[in-house]
């Protein structure tokens, strides 16, 4: 079974960005008024998720260096 959660963890990574980039892109666009639309706003928010989750790699990378 751990094998098998493994094996598809990538696509729950994905899943899970997708899930965050739709949770917080409405509280994004919410934020900003009406000055930018739906989908600058899930891109924004994706751009965020995706810095936030490489911060998070660089500093296991660091600090962590023999789990990689």
């Amino acid at each position: 079974m751990k094998a098998s959660l493994r094996k598809h963890q990538f696509f729950w990574y994905i899943f899970l960005n997708l899930c965050l980039t739709i949770l917080f892109s409405s509280i994004v666009q919410a934020s900003t008024g009406s000055a930018i639309n739906r989908g600058q706003a899930s891109a924004l928010t994706l751009l965020g998720l995706v810095a936030f989750a490489l911060f998070i790699y660089l500093f296991l990378v660091i600090f962590v260096p023999e789990r990689f």
